[in-house]
């Protein structure tokens, strides 16, 4: 009750007293008249320094990354402007003639890269409000510094160390300091894990990096320029032949090639390695394959087409066009050009010979599944394992891709209906467990429907009908 009566008191006086004070900015105070306007007094001087202003209120938003000196700046709306006042300097920062106005944190990179700097940011923005059109501006909390206008359809974010800002305008971006000086501007500007920064120089019309800290890496000398990963770029120069660079701007492989090899959008725009050090070029229509000491793997007119089936390994296309398959690490064909087609499942090849199908280990050397079975085949997996459903001689049968038989090969058909095997013998069906490999229902069945757990069977001249569980027991229906 006590707690109420204050309560109630304090409520009182304040009706009662429209001069009250009732908010405090360091030095400064306000106040509110009879007519619920207020004013903005500097109490080291008793000065008031602004008047019938529909408020005054501090910078409000989730500053959490933000240098703390944001609370430095008042904001007072007086008829129709709204005026940004700076309590340190006693200065106004700019007025704006608006129905509101807000403030947000500055977005970390929008890149997506890890922000490796705890530093606090200087830099918020600002956002006019008008019933027509919004504007955006920067404020720098610490200098008091601002820039502006600019539309909202213009992106503002930190880079990965939070020192620099980058301005994104469709594929514009500009990076400048928090002073906002400008650094650089790039079209098509790409911000790399490490903070660096790759583009097209607006002023050279040529590609080129910035490191993380605003200055030149790579001069802007390129037709193009692409990262391939930690420490090397693909590139191309001004007479547009192909190349390899590291981040220092150094030639690991000689601008001698036409282009980068097929298949990575075009042939001269984007060298998609091999490995993290091999690579494969074009030079007078042949390609090569060489690695980062200009040391050639595989030299040109070795085969009539290459292309990558996964990290280390490439299908090679022989003279004879067949396929076979080459080992990167070992420097060799590790399965020759006798296959019709190669096909990548998991670790393992599905190769085809003579028209019929086995299966390779890739990274063995090894035939698991020889190629005795019809081309073609259907496959499932259950706890990491891959099974394949194959056909030899008409019937078919289950065989784990390393080749292991798990059904025999005597059924005219199997299928595979999570969590089951549908299996078919002389017109009849059976269920098999796809977790024991075992026999649930026997092929004596005229109908199954596994979803549904529902099973028929002729008997005489009519259907029985009954719902089956896991363990194969039937509950026939009345």
């Amino acid at each position: 009750m006590t707690f109420i009566s204050i309560r109630h008191i304090w409520l009182f006086l304040l009706l009662l007293s429209p001069v009250l004070s009732f908010s405090q900015f360091g030095k400064f105070k306000t106040k509110q008249d009879s007519k619920n306007r207020y004013k903005l007094i500097d109490t080291t001087r008793n000065k008031v320094l602004f008047s019938k202003c529909v408020y005054i209120k501090p910078i409000l938003d989730n500053f959490e990354n933000t240098n703390q000196q944001y609370i430095r700046f008042i904001l007072l709306k007086k008829g129709k402007k709204i005026t940004v006042f700076d309590g340190i300097k006693c200065e106004i920062v700019t007025s704006i003639e608006c129905d509101s106005l807000t403030f947000s944190e500055v977005d970390d990179s929008r890149f997506k890269v890890t922000i490796k700097s705890e530093t606090p940011k200087n830099v918020i923005q600002g956002t006019v409000h008008n019933k027509r059109k919004e504007l955006n501006f920067l404020l720098n909390v610490a200098t008091a510094e601002i820039k502006g206008y600019y539309s909202p359809l213009v992106y503002i974010c930190y880079n990965k160390n939070r020192d620099l800002l980058i301005y994104k305008i469709s594929s514009l971006g500009i990076l400048m300091d928090e002073n906002f000086k400008p650094i650089y501007s790039l079209e098509y500007l790409i911000e790399y894990d490490d903070g660096s920064f790759s583009g097209k120089g607006l002023k050279e019309k040529l590609y080129g990096v910035i490191d993380a800290e605003g200055k030149v890496k790579i001069p802007f000398i390129y037709q193009n320029l692409n990262r391939i990963n930690n420490t090397f770029f693909s590139a191309l120069d001004n007479y547009n032949h192909a190349g390899i660079i590291n981040l220092d701007n150094q030639i690991i492989i000689p601008f001698e090639y036409d282009c980068f090899d097929k298949g990575y959008i075009n042939c001269n725009q984007i060298c998609k390695p091999v490995t993290d050090s091999i690579f494969m070029l074009k030079k007078n229509g042949k390609t090569i394959v060489i690695d980062a000491n200009n040391q050639i793997i595989i030299p040109v007119d070795a085969y009539k087409d290459m292309s990558v089936i996964t990290e280390y390994f490439l299908r090679v296309k022989c003279k004879n066009n067949l396929l076979g398959v080459f080992d990167l690490k070992k420097q060799r064909e590790i399965f020759p050009c006798v296959y019709e087609n190669i096909e990548m499942l998991d670790d393992f090849l599905i190769a085809y010979k003579n028209t019929r199908m086995g299966v390779l280990n890739l990274y063995s050397g090894e035939i698991r599944i020889p190629f005795n079975y019809e081309s073609s085949y259907n496959y499932f997996q259950k706890n990491d394992t891959i099974y394949l459903i194959l056909e030899r001689e008409g019937k078919k049968g289950v065989m784990t891709i390393d080749g292991f038989e798990k059904i025999p090969f005597i059924f005219d058909d199997i299928s595979y209906e999570n969590p089951f095997l549908l299996i078919k013998q002389k017109g009849l069906y059976g269920v098999v467990s796809t977790t024991t490999f075992k026999e649930i229902l026997p092929c004596k069945y005229s109908k199954i429907n596994t979803h549904n757990l529902r099973v028929e069977k002729i008997e005489g001249t009519g259907i029985k009908k009954g719902i089956f569980n896991n363990e194969g027991l039937i509950l026939w229906d009345d």
